[in-house]
């Protein structure tokens, strides 16, 4: 950013956090959050000097004397600690050390000093030559701190043999400190094994946003326009064709939404290639979303990690069917991140970027407060009592007017799921009941219910459950409301049950009817649901494909 409006002096921000505070806490614009402590100077641009090797050096050399000011108080406590006392009233031995480098591959390159996209191996993590970076299956070796230091004392002995090996390995001849990266001297870090890339630049507007997108675009313009008009109109009034400027987030949103949309313009007849990059997107859907969990385990690093060599399969075969049409060149770096990033991505939450969870909090603030304006007053209220904290499992909301069993199937005589309901919810009730080990009333062995029962509807429902995401208590909101701000809305959910031979099984369902109803002394929270789990005829191999 400028210092000041009236000078072309810019600089980078430095942001301090509290590491020892919780994510949702440090990585935010109010209390617990960051503190500006410092300044990182940009060189200016020079068209004259741009091109040169010394002035391209020159702006590594000032980034990395400027970046060790930030480091002064670390390198020497990083090799003999410093003794603390900890919450537990134990004291122990520290050492400091660079845990995470995130950053977008131009900046990776400052970091790890090497010559970046165009140089034998373009990676800063590893030795993949530049012809390679679309073979996942392949592992190369790891970049070293031992090996750049070799090289870079061999330059400055022989200045030819020296360049030779540089160039071998893609590093620059930077002399930043000792002829030192300023990470070297920060003891047990590497920024070799410190980097990683935040899915916003390598995904969402890099992999996805600014290749497989443009891609998809220009298979769906040579269909011509009609193509181009069916696949905006089933973006739900939310053209993407001629999108000129996007930032990472609606990329997301687009790569969400690219298959649904376009499963019936780019079909295997009308547009084989196209098909084949469809099938490209559908494994690199199932990548990001396991590179994006914010828990790892084995289980699903192994899973990860198969599902690259997947996306990898799929790319080869859309190159292989374009043939000699294939203008597009797929090794760069962006296509070869995944290959570090499963594992690495365990931390994401932490790497959240300040800019991003600033921008948000304004949003979403200013999104509540539009909301709750076009609330009426009695809907406030209601999202007020809904709000309220509560210790068990669920919570049912919104209650309205009791109705008997007979009113409620006249009022929905021309919904099939509600046909026979009474017959349906006393089958329900009496195989429900014995095996949760609640006795029917007054000791029957059989419930039948009366035309005359009641029952109450509720339209919100509030689910406290430990996320398979985290691990962490986790709060969902859901609704089936006729009429919620002016229309219908039946939430979908995935809920736990068995099958047919008693083994647990995980389903979606939709929400058709919430209620109470009261069984003698009980009063049992039921939902009417409609189970998603059946097939619809014959699967096409479009829904296997993607």
């Amino acid at each position: 950013m400028h210092l000041s409006s009236a000078s072309n002096v810019k600089a980078y921000l430095v942001i301090a956090r509290c590491g020892n505070l919780p994510v949702n806490i440090r990585n935010v614009d109010g209390p617990g959050g960051g503190r500006l402590v410092g300044w990182l100077p940009i060189v200016p641009a020079d068209s004259d000097e741009d091109s040169k090797l010394s002035y391209t050096n020159l702006k590594k050399v000032v980034w990395h004397k400027s970046f060790m000011v930030l480091l002064e108080t670390l390198i020497l406590i990083s090799k003999t600690s410093f003794a603390h006392q900890c919450y537990d009233k134990i004291l122990r031995w520290l050492y400091p050390l660079i845990l995470i480098l995130l950053a977008d591959y131009e900046e990776q390159c400052v970091m790890a000093l090497i010559r970046g996209f165009n140089s034998a191996c373009p990676c800063p993590i590893c030795l993949v030559p530049k012809d390679q970076l679309t073979d996942h299956s392949t592992t190369y070796p790891t970049r070293t701190i031992e090996d750049a230091q070799a090289c870079l004392r061999l330059w400055n002995l022989d200045r030819a043999a020296g360049e030779a090996a540089l160039k071998k390995q893609s590093l620059r001849p930077v002399d930043s400190y000792n002829h030192q990266n300023s990470f070297w001297i920060i003891e047990w870090s590497s920024p070799h094994d410190a980097l990683s890339q935040d899915t916003l630049h390598a995904y969402d507007s890099g992999l996805f946003g600014n290749h497989l997108f443009e891609e998809v675009k220009g298979h769906v313009k040579a269909l011509g326009r009609a193509a181009e008009k069916t696949m905006d109109d089933q973006f739900d009034a939310f053209p993407v064709t001629n999108i000129s400027f996007s930032d990472g987030n609606k990329f997301l949103d687009i790569s969400k939404q690219l298959l649904y949309a376009a499963q019936n313009v780019l079909t295997c007849k009308d547009d084989e290639g196209g098909y084949a990059l469809l099938k490209c997107i559908a494994s690199y859907l199932h990548v990001y979303m396991y590179i994006t969990l914010d828990v790892h385990t084995e289980s699903t690093i192994v899973a990860g990690e198969a599902e690259i060599l997947v996306f990898q399969k799929c790319l080869d075969e859309y190159i292989k069917i374009l043939g000699d049409e294939a203008i597009k060149n797929w090794n760069f770096p962006k296509a070869h991140s995944m290959k570090h990033d499963i594992a690495n991505q365990i931390l994401r939450l932490d790497h959240m970027t300040f800019v991003s969870v600033v921008l948000h909090s304004c949003v979403n603030h200013l999104d509540e407060e539009q909301r709750k304006a076009m609330l009426s007053e009695r809907e406030l209220e209601t999202e007020d009592l809904d709000d309220q904290s509560f210790g068990g499992h669920i919570h049912l909301g919104a209650p309205q007017r009791s109705m008997t069993l007979v009113q409620l199937e006249n009022n929905n005589v021309s919904n099939r799921a509600f046909g026979q309901f009474r017959k349906k919810l006393s089958t329900f009730l009496n195989h429900a009941l014995p095996a949760y080990n609640i006795p029917l009333p007054d000791g029957k062995t059989w419930l039948t219910l009366s035309a005359q029962d009641t029952v109450q509807e509720h339209r919100y429902l509030k689910v406290n459950y430990e996320s398979v995401v985290d691990w962490k208590l986790t709060t969902d909101h859901l609704r089936c409301n006729p009429s919620f701000h002016g229309r219908e809305r039946c939430d979908y959910a995935l809920v736990r049950t068995q099958d047919k031979d008693g083994n647990d099984k995980n389903i979606f369902v939709r929400i058709l009817f919430m209620f109470k109803q009261s069984v003698g002394c009980q009063t049992l929270d039921l939902a009417l649901v409609l189970p998603l789990d059946s097939l619809t005829g014959s699967q096409h191999s479009v829904d296997r494909d993607l």
